[in-house]
C-alpha cells in the first residue's frame, strides 16, 4: 500500500506558518540561515549529496527522480523530494527538497534551501512566502 504522499514526505508549511505556528518541539527551533552555512562549510564537497535519501523512482529503491547525484545520506539528515507547493499544486516533487528558515529577504521573499535530484550541491534561494516547504528542527 502506498503512503499518501504527506506522510512520506511530510508537511509542506506557507514561510508564516513555519515561523508562527511552533512547528518544532520544545527545545528545538527552525533551522537558520546561519546553520546551513555551518552544514555547508563542515561537509565540505557534496553537501546536498550527504543530505538526501539514496534510491531511486526509476531504480525502485527511493523517491527522488532519476539521477539523484550524489545521494548518499552519510550524515542521517535524510532529505526527501517533496517539492514545493505553489498555488493549488505541487511543484518538483521527486526532484528537490525545500527548507524554509526564518530570515527575511526583501518585500514577500524568504529564504530556504534546498537540495536537487540532479546534483550534489546544498543551496540558498529566495521565493514568495506563500509557497509551501519543509522545515527542519535542530535542537536548541
Amino acid at each position: 500500500m502506498e503512503l499518501p504522499a504527506y506522510l512520506e514526505y511530510g508537511v509542506l508549511y506557507n514561510h508564516a506558518a513555519a515561523v508562527n505556528w511552533d512547528v518544532c518541539p520544545t527545545g528545538w527551533h527552525l533551522s537558520h540561515h546561519t546553520e546551513f552555512y555551518t552544514l555547508r562549510t563542515f561537509l565540505e564537497s557534496n553537501q546536498g549529496g550527504k543530505l538526501k535519501t539514496t534510491g531511486t523512482v526509476g531504480g525502485g529503491d527511493g523517491l527522488w527522480n532519476d539521477p539523484n547525484t550524489g545521494a548518499t545520506n552519510e550524515t542521517g539528515f535524510s532529505a526527501k523530494p517533496g517539492g514545493v507547493v505553489t498555488g493549488a499544486f505541487s511543484m518538483q516533487m521527486g526532484n528537490e527538497a525545500h527548507f524554509w528558515t526564518p530570515a527575511n529577504a526583501s518585500g514577500p521573499s524568504k529564504q530556504s534551501f534546498y537540495v536537487r535530484y540532479n546534483t550534489g550541491s546544498l543551496d540558498l534561494r529566495t521565493d514568495h512566502q506563500a509557497h509551501g516547504k519543509s522545515v527542519r528542527c535542530v535542537r536548541d
